[in-house]
């Protein structure tokens, strides 16, 4: 995945994680010099791709959920029996047990 950061004075203002056109950079370059009062050139660019891609799943009380998408799709036939926002969903999600607390629906 490719990771596109604006920095201003070593500080990482705004980071994209998609492909942008030459032309998308510089619009938000242009953005950034409005909002910080300085000149595009301020506006330092860099780029790199992550060597793992990032799961575009996540774990609610709806079960499994798409979310890479305009719109979050649940995944049909499975369901998490854990109250989302609970400790014990959130100790789920840190320790990487949530496995155990997906159940399937048919």
């Amino acid at each position: 995945m490719k990771v596109i950061q604006f920095i201003i004075e070593g500080e990482v203002i705004i980071e994209k994680h998609e492909n942008l056109y030459l032309n998308q950079i510089d619009e938000i370059k242009w953005d950034l010099a409005k909002i910080f009062d300085i000149t595009p050139d301020d506006v330092e660019v860099s780029t790199f791709e992550l060597e793992e891609e990032l799961s575009t799943l996540d774990a609610t009380d709806k079960g499994l959920v798409y979310f890479n998408g305009l719109y979050p799709r649940p995944i049909v036939g499975m369901t998490c029996i854990l109250e989302e926002g609970s400790d014990e969903f959130l100790d789920a999600m840190n320790n990487g047990t949530i496995l155990n607390y997906i159940k399937f629906v048919i």
